[in-house]
This record gives structure tokens, C-alpha cells and sequence, in this order.
């Protein structure tokens, strides 16, 4: 089994340095990287539970999630639960409804409990707490978002590939008003679904078609807003950027009779199964595969606290399904 000793002397570096790298101390650029791959070639494996009691730490995992209504955020919060308990972690979970103040009350409450780490299931708010947390030395993974400027590891969906695709598998199929329901207009995550979508557009010469509808990822805003479209009579297709603005757009065009697939074609993104709607065609995305690259990450970072902070892009699968419908393209 590998230790400190085959590790210096495979780096070519000191007990000592490699000691200092494993407690988290800065070291110089070219010490750090020798000792990191040096690591990885003894597929060297730290011991966290003894570098807790080495180092005073409370062996707790901090979780913040917009909501627990949701199954993406359910299941992230649950991937992230059984990941830690493999490393004799325990987990607080904490919800913020997608409420600013109460997410930094959520944070003062989460730091005060000593925890070793944070996932952080951004929702593209402004936050007070990163800085702080990152003084204090608690390392924090985003989810979903990546707030501007912060020092942190982020994992999300790569939004603006595949909107992007989704758009361009709408137009292949004879659609040009093709209207995008967003959630809101800030988040790196949010801006990168748009902008996969106006770029998609506007290489198909459909710029002046770019038709936008922010929802704040509501399912009450998406369905008064579904039926103002329908009542204008243009779209012929839309795409939902999640399952709540998704859900209230389906209602809306129940409700008044129109068929997806058939009226009007509809693409959305979600986790799994979508309410037992097995007819649309959509964007999967998994919180339970998010949540574990997280918790990974995360351990990662309490392991090796000076590393280079990685943002992860995940793919999504795009599942075609019924709800899409080939129009004729006039001459």
C-alpha cells in the first residue's frame, strides 16, 4: 500500500512537502503538480476519517437545495447522502425555496455547525456567503449555477449544447416560431440555455423569429404565459428550460384542447420520468449522476485543498418522443 514516503519519493520532493500538500498548505506551483501526479499514479487514497480527527473536523457535509418539492432536487440531495455515508459523513440538508435572504440565512446556519464542506444547488442569486466560506477555508461546490466571480468547483448540465441541439432538431423539422420559456434572464446556467437557443436561431436566418418568455420557473407564470401564446395563434413550437415551467405549459394547452404533437409541438427538460407523460420529447438530466460528480468533487477538494478549482460540464441525452411534429415548409 502506498504512503507518504513512495509518494515524495516518486515526486522527487520531501516527506515533508508531501505531509504539508495532504494538510492542505500552500505550496509552490511545481511541488503541488508533482505531488498531485505522483498521487494519481499510486492511486494513493487519503483516509478521511483519520485526517478529521487529525484536524478537528466534524465529518459533516452541508447541502443547499432550491427546493424538496422537486425530483431533481430530491435526488441530488439523495445522491449526495449516500456518497457520504460511504465515507462515514454525515449530511445536512437545507432548502431555500429559491428565496435569497432565506438561503443566506440557511448559510449562517450551516456555518455555524462547523460543517467540513458545502453543495451548493445554485439558483443563479446573488450570494454573500461564498467569500466567506472560502475564507474560513469550507470548500463549496455549485450545482446548476456558477455565481460570477466566486472561487469554487461547479458541475451543471451543459445547457447551451444541447438547447442549442434541441433548437436546431425543431427547425430541421420545418419550424420557425419557436418560442423559448425561460425561467429568468441571470445564472450562467439560465444565460447558456438561451444563448444555445439564439444561436440556433440565428444561424438558421431566423433571428427576427427569437421569441423569449421568462417564467422565474414558475408553474403558475408558464401557464397564464402558455396561454397568451396560444391565444396569439403564431408558435408552432416551445421549449421549457425545467419540469415546472414544462408542467404548466402542458395544462395550459390540455386545457384549451390542443394536442402536443399535433397543434403544437413541445420539447422540455427534466430528470427521469416526467409525471407519467410519456409522449414528450425532451432533454434528460439525472440528479442523482450531478449529485454523486458533486459529492465527488467535494471530497476531492477536502482532500486536496489547493488543487485547481475544475467546472464540469455534463452531457444530456436528448429522448425523442412523440410531441414533436414535421410541418411543411412552404415555397
Amino acid at each position: 500500500m502506498s504512503g507518504i514516503k513512495e509518494i515524495a519519493r516518486l515526486a522527487n520532493v520531501s516527506t515533508g512537502t508531501v505531509s504539508r500538500y495532504l494538510a492542505g498548505h500552500k505550496l509552490k506551483k511545481e511541488n503541488m503538480e508533482k505531488v498531485e501526479k505522483a498521487i494519481t499514479a499510486l492511486d494513493y487514497t487519503v483516509n478521511y476519517s483519520a485526517r478529521a480527527l487529525r484536524n478537528r473536523k466534524s465529518n459533516t457535509v452541508g447541502v443547499a437545495v432550491y427546493d424538496f418539492s422537486g425530483e431533481y432536487s430530491g435526488a441530488i440531495a439523495d445522491a449526495v447522502s449516500n456518497f457520504c455515508e460511504q465515507k462515514n459523513y454525515i449530511v445536512l440538508v437545507s432548502a431555500y425555496h429559491g428565496d435569497g435572504d432565506v438561503q443566506d440565512e440557511k448559510m449562517v446556519k450551516l456555518k455555524k455547525r462547523f460543517i467540513d464542506g458545502l453543495i451548493y444547488y445554485a439558483s443563479g442569486h446573488k450570494v454573500k456567503f461564498l467569500q466567506e466560506f472560502h475564507d474560513l477555508g469550507i470548500p463549496v461546490v455549485c450545482v446548476n449555477e456558477i455565481p460570477e466571480g466566486e472561487k469554487c468547483d461547479s458541475v451543471r448540465y451543459d445547457g447551451y449544447k444541447y438547447f442549442k441541439i434541441a433548437t436546431k432538431y425543431l427547425i430541421e423539422r420545418g419550424h420557425k416560431n419557436i418560442v423559448f420559456f425561460a425561467g429568468n434572464n441571470f445564472g450562467v446556467y439560465a444565460m447558456e440555455t438561451m444563448t444555445g437557443y439564439r444561436d440556433a436561431m440565428s444561424e438558421s436566418g431566423l433571428y427576427s423569429f427569437i421569441d423569449v418568455r421568462y417564467c422565474c420557473f414558475s408553474y403558475e407564470i408558464s401557464y397564464k404565459k402558455m396561454q397568451e401564446l396560444l391565444r396569439e395563434g403564431k408558435a408552432t413550437a416551445v421549449i421549457a428550460i425545467n419540469d415546472f415551467i414544462l408542467q404548466g405549459i402542458i395544462d395550459a394547452v390540455n386545457d384549451a384542447g390542443v394536442k402536443p404533437g399535433e397543434d403544437i409541438s413541445i420539447i422540455g427538460c427534466y430528470s427521469t420520468k416526467y409525471y407519467g407523460d410519456k409522449s414528450i420529447t425532451h432533454l434528460r438530466i439525472d440528479g442523482q449522476v450531478i449529485g454523486e460528480v458533486a459529492a465527488e468533487m467535494l471530497f476531492k477538494r477536502i482532500a486536496f485543498p489547493n488543487k485547481e478549482y475544475e467546472n464540469v460540464k455534463l452531457d444530456m441525452e436528448f429522448v425523442e418522443r412523440s410531441s414533436v411534429k414535421t410541418i411543411k415548409q412552404e415555397d
